[in-house]
């Protein structure tokens, strides 16, 4: 929830209270306006990496120790952690994410279970992130390139394919080329695929479903009846979802392929 100095409603609605805020709040007397530094369990000072954020660390813990009366308890011990969350796998991160996971089971009751990717501040050596999966990210971005690359190969088939069927549809029987067309014709959707070649013969269908008063599909047996269109004042009809008015298969394959409608 975004709150401001002195909006704590958040409480009334939450079991924990952890509050994030930034290094740039300002000379430290502006710590003392911060009414969330009353009642946070816990606290992340996040974008850490910015200039002046070890100063800030510690004023933000000793307005902490002197907002709960904590005077025997050392500053360091403060529940508030630096974390740099547009880090990968920060360290930060990790300290604040075993420290929460205490917060709320010592607050909620609720008992985590006891995994071998557990954190212990102790053995850093140890990640939430286990070692395997540290360059999840990076197949994540290789899947997207490489899908990408291959909606856009499609799509240049999907043309070659419209364009040879529609010199067939024009140029009649003619021995001999209408038959290497025919060839051709078959190869590509070969090419294409079952899946794609159904995307561009149902494409009509689908944009007459969403021209249609009623969108209509089915859960678990039942039928469900979705309004296609919304009314204004000056009893306009306008479509909640308008799909493009392409006639290019390439486009349309494209399309479906990488935007598509919600859902």
């Amino acid at each position: 929830s975004g709150i401001g100095q002195s909006d704590t409603e958040i409480i009334d609605q939450s079991d924990v209270y952890f509050y994030v805020m930034t290094p740039d709040y300002g000379a430290a007397s502006q710590l003392e306006k911060i009414a969330m530094l009353d009642y946070a369990d816990i606290i992340a000072l996040n974008k850490f990496d910015k200039q002046g954020a070890l100063d800030a660390l510690r004023d933000v813990k000793k307005q902490y120790q002197r907002n709960n009366v904590l005077f025997e308890t050392p500053v360091e011990e403060m529940p508030v952690f630096g974390t740099i969350a547009s880090q990968y796998n920060n360290e930060g991160v990790n300290i604040l994410f075993e420290n929460l996971v205490k917060v709320v089971s010592a607050k909620t009751g609720f008992k985590f279970p006891k995994t071998k990717y557990s954190l212990s501040i102790s053995h850093n050596s140890q990640q939430v992130v286990p070692s395997g999966k540290v360059r999840y990210l990076s197949e994540i971005s290789d899947t997207i390139r490489n899908f990408n690359a291959e909606a856009n190969e499609k799509a240049k088939i999907a043309n070659r394919l419209q364009a040879l069927i529609t010199s067939k549809n024009e140029i009649g029987d003619i021995d001999g080329l209408s038959s290497q067309i025919t060839d051709k014709i078959s190869q590509l959707k070969d090419d294409l695929g079952k899946e794609s070649l159904e995307i561009i013969e149902t494409w009509e269908d689908k944009k007459r479903k969403y021209k249609d008063e009623f969108f209509t599909y089915e859960v678990r047996g039942k039928e469900i009846k979705v309004e296609t269109h919304v009314k204004t004042l000056s009893q306009s009809r306008i479509p909640k979802i308008a799909l493009p008015p392409y006639f290019s298969w390439g486009d349309i394959l494209k399309w479906n392929l990488k935007e598509n409608v919600p859902g």
